[in-house]
């Protein structure tokens, strides 16, 4: 039996139509992207500054995080960083790529000890970036 990963995110795809639970997303629609198409679906995020959601997490030592982003050209790139109630926070600088093509990562994160709870926080330089498709899970 394969392993199934359970998403510890709310709205991960942003098919609710709005932002909510994530703060500071502005999502938007296919019609809305002209010439970008979410991944999947008909809503994604267009983030020109930052946005967060905060999880509780699960009984485990490391977390798994998947995303698609859509940075246009290299000039841009994500901060990414959990903020955990307990414990040192976790941070990542993700490049961006040329052209305006969706890009899967895949990026282990650390739980450190006696954290309950984290904040996914999602920070972009140098122009706005698109995002779909997330998926946080504890890995197996």
């Amino acid at each position: 039996m394969a392993f199934e990963p359970v998403n510890l995110l709310t709205n991960p795809g942003f098919e609710a139509g709005t932002a909510t639970p994530w703060a500071g997303a502005n999502v938007v629609g296919a019609s809305d992207a002209a010439w970008i198409a979410p991944v999947e679906g008909k809503w994604m995020a267009q983030v020109n500054g930052s946005m967060a959601q905060t999880i509780t997490l699960p009984d485990a030592a490391t977390l798994t995080l998947s995303y698609m982003a859509n940075s246009y050209d290299t000039t841009r790139s994500t901060s990414l960083a959990m903020l955990f109630d307990k414990g040192d926070a976790w941070t990542q600088l993700v490049p961006g790529d040329a052209g305006a093509k969706w890009t899967r990562h895949t990026i282990s994160i650390p739980i450190p000890d006696e954290a309950t709870t984290a904040t996914l926080r999602i920070t972009v330089n140098g122009g706005p970036i698109r995002y779909d498709d997330f998926l946080l899970a504890a890995e197996p």
